[in-house]
């Protein structure tokens, strides 16, 4: 049995004073698959040298066991402050595409859910994304008994609030369900039966979640009229003298908590893109078999209907958010000559004649794990070449294959360049 005998890790990060700045990097690539392809890995490299330009961190690491030392250091940059990237020279020389970008700190541009992502690129025009809004799971299905059918209504309202924003075709999958074994409700497990599900019903990206409480918190004295309906949540007084005056007191529940788990995956990796939790508590009229239909106006009128109203549009509006920098993409659906690619998606998703696009091919026997974990990284790909788009229709576009390194066949996928400004 190997023993370790030491181990330590020493993490040191140099970084200069935080104030307005214009960094500037240098990047290069090889134009083996094209200069698209080049021009997007280049500038990935010059963003990294303007971040290095301002800090970096240095990782050492150190292992001694019996009969063998090692040791190992690497350097990585820090993130990038929010700013504006312009792309200040580009061409090709010696062989090599290369890119100068600038990082203008002074002038941050607006926040990921204004235009811009967290590197400081534009999130680009608003494609509509395929979504399918999948099951939620219940932690305490008898606390959310007077909702209804939560899970497939959550599954509904997701749909239709997603289908109202310019980024996502967003359909109602409340019939399906991403975890293996329910009771576990690790969404980590759910990447590759969200990935069988993308594949079937043609999306990019799979919604789902678990509603952590929905339970009463507190309960607060009321006044009940004679005959008034005992079959609402609470503690009636039936005690001598109840209905002398033809009325009581009761104990109804006054504050209620609606918390809940949201999940997003890619689907053409089963990548766990989104996780993140939203809670908040309500007063006043929270329970009761009274409470109108789940997502209903009338529920949205309630006390604990405006409560939830308002965290469902908190969580769309965060997932609008980050999915806006996620790369549009879509599979080709046939090949011809092996040029002409005809993808699964068209004008209605906003493709455009002169779009430019990557050609990947996954490779799923080459599933990416976090080191020491199951979590699910994504699937390799293959750089296969770039395209352009000829030819659009509302429901296909047709493009063709350039500076093609690899075959290209049915199934295949194609990721949207969005140009740097």
């Amino acid at each position: 049995m190997r023993r370790l005998a030491l181990a330590a890790a020493l993490s040191a990060a140099f970084v200069l004073p935080a104030s307005a700045e214009r960094l500037t990097g240098t990047g290069y690539a090889a134009l083996d698959a094209g200069p698209v392809a080049a021009r997007e890995a280049a500038i990935a490299d010059a963003l990294e040298a303007a971040a290095l330009s301002r800090a970096a961190r240095v990782t050492s690491a150190e292992l001694v066991e019996p009969g063998r030392i090692g040791a190992s250091t690497s350097l990585s940059a820090a993130p990038l402050p929010a700013g504006r990237v312009t792309v200040v020279d580009e061409g090709v020389r010696d062989g090599l595409y290369r890119v100068t970008v600038a990082v203008d700190t002074a002038q941050p541009g607006p926040r990921a859910d204004g235009g811009r992502c967290p590197d400081g690129r534009p999130t680009g025009r608003a494609l509509k994304r395929r979504v399918l809004a999948s099951y939620f799971y219940l932690d305490a299905p008898r606390d959310a008994s007077d909702l209804g059918e939560l899970s497939r209504a959550l599954a509904a309202e997701f749909a239709r609030r997603l289908s109202a924003l310019p980024r996502f075709a967003a359909r109602d999958g409340g019939a399906f369900g991403v975890l293996p074994e329910p009771a576990v409700a690790d969404p980590d497990s759910g990447g590759e039966r969200a990935r069988e599900i993308g594949r079937r019903e043609d999306v990019q990206f799979v919604l789902a979640g678990r509603v952590i409480d929905t339970g009463v918190g507190r309960v607060a004295p009321g006044f009940s009229l004679f005959g008034a309906d005992r079959s609402r949540p609470g503690a009636f007084y039936e005690g001598p003298l109840s209905g002398l005056f033809g009325a009581g007191v009761t104990l109804e529940p006054a504050e209620r908590r609606f918390d809940f788990e949201l999940w997003v995956y890619d689907a053409f990796s089963g990548a766990l893109v989104v996780r993140e939790r939203f809670a908040a508590t309500a007063e006043g009229r929270v329970a009761g078999r009274s409470l109108p239909p789940f997502a209903s106006e009338a529920f949205r009128a309630t006390d604990y209907g405006r409560t939830v109203d308002a965290l469902l549009g908190e969580a769309v509006g965060r997932v609008d958010a980050l999915l806006a920098c996620v790369p549009f993409m879509s599979r080709v659906a046939r090949v011809e000559d092996g040029r002409r690619l005809y993808l699964g998606d068209g004008a209605l998703a906003g493709l455009k004649v002169g779009d430019s696009l990557l050609v990947y091919k996954q490779r799923p026997q080459q599933a990416l794990r976090a080191a020491a974990s199951e979590r699910r990284l994504g699937v390799a790909e293959r750089l296969s070449g770039d395209a352009v788009v000829i030819q659009v229709q509302p429901g296909l576009a047709v493009a063709r294959l350039q500076n093609a390194r690899y075959p290209v066949a049915a199934g295949d996928l194609v990721r949207l360049v969005t140009p740097a400004p």
